[in-house]
């Protein structure tokens, strides 16, 4: 357990390139708003959003804390957002990997974290960043806690959702949920599936790091 928890300090690691690149300059303008407006919905939300990409870049634990303490606000003001939720329960799996030394806690987190993003998905299906955020963070969560089903539901989603309307996503988080997609699908040995997710991520965002890196798996 403890050695799988471990593992965790580098999960949504790829995820952080994607959206922590605003996030410093953001959070001090966002603490001065809600100063005069501490119950502003979409001020708690982007303020949450901002800690949580922060935090993961920085491995910050005040602010996975300030990200947490935003977050629940908001649900406490609005339970059903689900933006709120996938936010709270990726930072929830954060904050198990900063109680490492304590793995009933840590596994208590994950399982809360768990709860939360599979709660935003139930609760808006069709929205692609909730599906994103949750994909990318259960592919990179250890198989021992049974998530690879789940990140693959979300591809799978993401794929007909960006069908549908190809905006829904920027390119590179595109080729990243693409990249993550192949690397699930090769871990359940489905390999021509795989290599199909990979060269999307190249037609996507050829020259992002995970086109690169899905070049290398298709060159194997």
């Amino acid at each position: 357990m403890k050695k799988a928890v471990l593992v965790l300090a580098a999960v949504l690691t790829a995820f952080l390139l994607v959206f922590a690149l605003n996030a410093a300059g953001q959070i001090e303008d966002l603490e001065a708003r809600l100063k005069k407006t501490p119950d502003n919905p979409a001020l708690l939300l982007d303020y949450g959003r901002a800690c949580h990409d922060l935090a993961f870049e920085r491995n910050d634990a005040s602010l996975i804390e300030k990200g947490d303490k935003a977050l629940s606000r908001l649900l406490a003001l609005e339970p059903k957002n689900a933006a709120a939720m996938v936010y709270l329960g990726s930072l929830k799996t954060q904050l198990a990997n900063a109680s490492k030394d304590n793995p009933e806690a840590a596994l208590e987190l994950l399982q809360e974290g768990f709860t939360l993003m599979d709660k935003a998905v139930l609760t808006a299906p069709d929205n692609a960043e909730i599906r994103f955020l949750r994909g990318v963070n259960s592919a990179q969560i250890p198989d021992m806690f049974g998530r690879l089903p789940v990140a693959l539901e979300d591809f799978q989603a993401l794929d007909g959702l960006i069908a549908e309307n190809p905006s829904c996503l920027p390119r590179y988080a595109q080729g990243m949920a693409y990249f993550y997609m192949g690397e699930a699908l090769m871990k359940t040995g489905e390999r021509a599936a795989a290599e199909k997710a990979f060269r999307r991520v190249v037609e996507i965002d050829p020259k992002s790091p995970f086109a690169e890196n899905a070049l290398k798996r298709l060159s194997r």
